[in-house]
């Protein structure tokens, strides 16, 4: 993978990359189909199972998502918590944070769907026990995506805050 090109803006500690994800409100969901790349903006949840961050996401049974979810499970996810554009020595900069991450979405059934709703629903500000015996369970597919790579960075959010 290619390197990032702005250094100063990497952000490497563990919890700090957490906290972003704790505070992003909408995953960005990358997929790829026969006529090219799909983004769909999503709600999520996530974890950490054993130094590995697990992000939630579900979606309907069937329509586009799901379909290109089956025919390729690799994907790319994006979340972003834009701050304020700050006017600087030459123009105009963006306050932001955020996370890139690369993985394989996995289908989850019984109690690990069931997990993945609570997780999301929490990250939503819900109660998550909505999330048992909900009737629309049986419509609905949750998918888990373990990040293999994981990157973030961070441009003058103090200045935002």
């Amino acid at each position: 993978m290619e390197q990032m090109r702005r250094k100063d803006r990497q952000v490497t500690d563990w919890q700090e990359i957490c906290a972003i994800l704790d505070a992003c409100q909408v995953l960005h969901l990358g997929l790829q189909g026969a006529d090219g790349p799909y983004v769909v903006p999503l709600s999520f949840g996530w974890e950490e199972q054993a130094g590995q961050i697990v992000l939630y996401f579900h979606g309907a049974s069937a329509g586009k998502k799901a379909a290109l979810l089956e025919a390729q499970p690799l994907v790319c996810i994006e979340c972003a918590r834009f701050f304020q554009y700050i006017q600087v020595k030459g123009g105009v900069t963006a306050a932001y944070e955020s996370v890139i991450g690369f993985g394989q979405a996995v289908l989850c059934q019984g109690a690990e769907a069931a997990h993945g709703l609570r997780l999301l629903l929490a990250h939503c500000g819900m109660d998550p026990a909505l999330a048992d015996g909900c009737a629309h369970m049986a419509a609905t597919k949750v998918y888990a995506v373990a990040l293999d790579e994981i990157t973030a960075k961070r441009s003058a959010p103090a200045a935002a805050e």
